[in-house]
């Protein structure tokens, strides 16, 4: 009974200071979610059609999840879950923003771009993201720009030092910007 307690107050005090960190933010799940597959479900299978392509998110019977465009396999991914969370359409290009979920809170999450061209061809990016579930994404010209808040393992706050605390609240938020097939990493001044 006493260890039921006590994961119920941590699963409530990471709930509280979880959202407390993502305030103001967009969670996964939030944006136009076109697909979602789990490890433990062999059977689940993803088919998108966009004006460029085909794209087909599918969990083999290891756990992984293989994507395809027009039925090539592209990437293999390992992780818990993986969701297809947008299709931006920047000029005659689909770019596709992929996140992979890792089941636990040391790094929950990271982010994929797939872009395919008019001509089906495609580029993918390699994993970025600050770790957190949460972001704001916008279209620039060209570019999609996708902000993201610094991430902390809450669990691991009272392990800190009131300077590491301090640092760790100071932490800025990171921008990443997808163009042409190209992902670049700045740093967001403004605390949002």
């Amino acid at each position: 009974m006493r260890k039921f307690v006590l994961s119920t107050l941590a699963i409530m005090l990471l709930s509280a200071t979880t959202s407390l960190l993502s305030a103001g933010w967009d969670s996964i799940g939030s944006k136009a979610n076109n697909g979602h597959c789990n490890s433990s479900d062999s059977k689940c299978s993803v088919n998108i059609k966009t004006h460029s392509a085909e794209i087909a998110l599918i969990t083999t019977a290891t756990g992984e999840f293989q994507l395809s465009v027009n039925k090539k396999v592209v990437k293999m991914f390992e992780g818990y879950s993986i969701t297809v969370e947008d299709i931006y359409k920047l000029n005659t290009n689909d770019s596709i923003l992929v996140a992979l979920h890792s089941g636990g809170m040391s790094c929950p999450t990271e982010f994929y771009f797939l872009q395919i061209n008019l001509n089906s061809t495609y580029s993918i990016s390699d994993s970025f993201g600050t770790c957190a579930e949460q972001y704001k994404a916008n279209i620039d010209k060209d570019s999609v720009v996708i902000r993201m808040p610094s991430y902390f393992n809450p669990l691991h706050w009272n392990d800190l030092t009131p300077k590491q605390k301090k640092e760790v609240q100071q932490r800025k938020n990171s921008v990443y910007k997808w163009s042409n097939s190209v992902l670049t990493e700045t740093v967001d001044l403004k605390r949002r």
